[in-house]
């Protein structure tokens, strides 16, 4: 039995299936498959999903717009931040450092079920957001069923 990605039918929408992904999203962080952020400088990232679709908000204050690449490989956005004014002041007793400037690479995978061709990058006050839509799957052949 073929089972559909998309969790509407018609206009409505089929909460159990949508939330039948959620396992599949958890496997990411099981399977750490986003890559853990105290290595590139600790930048917080929220990841939700809801009846839009697959959602990714990453938090880098103080990086302009023109230091952010953002590329797309299968089913994974890859983000990279070359800062350009890297100024660290060297010789410094650090009592306390929870922020770097350095250079930051993220990947997230994505799970099936999402249209990653319509993907949406907005960067805003600090935070990029990714917001990537529920994917519509369209049958090509219905065949009706009699009922005996």
């Amino acid at each position: 039995m073929r089972r559909s990605t998309m969790p509407y039918t018609g206009s409505e929408l089929k909460v159990s299936n949508l939330f039948e992904g959620l396992s599949n999203i958890t496997k990411l962080f099981e399977n750490e498959l986003l890559t853990n952020s105290n290595v590139f400088g600790g930048e917080n990232v929220n990841v939700y999903v809801d009846t839009d679709g697959y959602h990714i908000e990453m938090a880098i204050p103080g990086v302009n717009k023109d230091e952010i690449d953002v590329s797309l490989a299968d089913d994974t956005i890859i983000v990279n931040i070359n800062r350009k004014d890297k100024k660290e002041i060297k010789n410094r007793n650090y009592i306390f450092k929870e922020f770097s400037i350095e250079n930051i690479e993220r990947e997230f995978q994505i799970p099936e079920g999402f249209d990653l061709d319509k993907l949406e990058v907005k960067y805003e006050n600090g935070i990029l957001k990714f917001d990537i839509p529920v994917k519509k799957v369209e049958y090509k052949d219905i065949k009706k069923i009699e009922i005996k």
